[in-house]
């Protein structure tokens, strides 16, 4: 690395400038990305600094979705509805269609396949609502 051994708290210092970007931490400390990386994994405060800065990112993009989300951006609302726990329990999730008149299981007919799926869910939406089987 060099001609000199650089201090964890200096390469630390630089991969918080580059805001975690190894390739640019190490074009600042004058070594490879490869030979960055390696110490990074040799030091536990490195690898818990990376951590930190993609942390930070994540908050930062998380900030930015929920001021798009709050602005009614459409792709924030439905991306936001779309992946969170409380949307999917709200039926946002992403869902599949079946088309019951083109599936390949034609031996079964339509009315029946079609009372299958009403059946599979009111049981999936009993569930979700906490009540079994014995409550009706």
């Amino acid at each position: 690395m060099g001609g000199r051994r650089l201090k964890d708290e200096q390469i630390a210092e630089a991969l918080r400038k580059s805001g975690g970007v190894q390739s640019a931490a190490a074009k600042r400390l004058g070594f490879s990305r490869s030979q960055l990386n390696q110490r990074i994994k040799r030091s536990p405060m490195l690898q818990e600094v990376i951590d930190s800065e993609y942390e930070h990112r994540v908050d930062i993009a998380e900030s930015a979705l929920l001021k798009a989300t709050a602005q009614g951006e459409p792709w924030a609302v439905r991306f936001t509805l779309q992946v969170s726990p409380w949307g999917k329990k709200r039926g946002y999730g992403e869902q599949t269609d079946v088309n019951v008149r083109t599936s390949p299981s034609a031996d079964i007919p339509t009315e029946e396949l079609e009372q299958i799926i009403r059946e599979r869910q009111n049981a999936k939406a009993s569930l979700e609502k906490g009540e079994t089987a014995a409550d009706g």
